[in-house]
């Protein structure tokens, strides 16, 4: 572990949704200033439709097709 060099890719966001860290256009405007900072806060603080809506486009969307080509095609 300590002399080979280990290489991934890092989908930070796809399924853990961490408002505070990552830029979420779709999010930032409403919920930029309030409790929200997580899934879990994000579930709670708004109505459960809503939320699995907003969560279900996101998931569907942050990372696609396109984006797993162009990592196999980085090698």
């Amino acid at each position: 572990y300590g002399s080979q060099t280990v290489r991934g890719v890092n989908l930070g966001g796809w399924f853990v949704l961490e408002v505070r860290r990552y830029s979420f256009p779709y999010l930032e405007s409403q919920y930029e200033q309030s409790e929200i900072v997580d899934e879990w806060t994000f579930g709670q603080y708004q109505d459960t439709v809503v939320a699995l809506a907003t969560l279900t486009e996101h998931w569907v969307t942050w990372i696609t097709k396109d984006d797993f080509r162009g990592i196999a095609a980085a090698g």
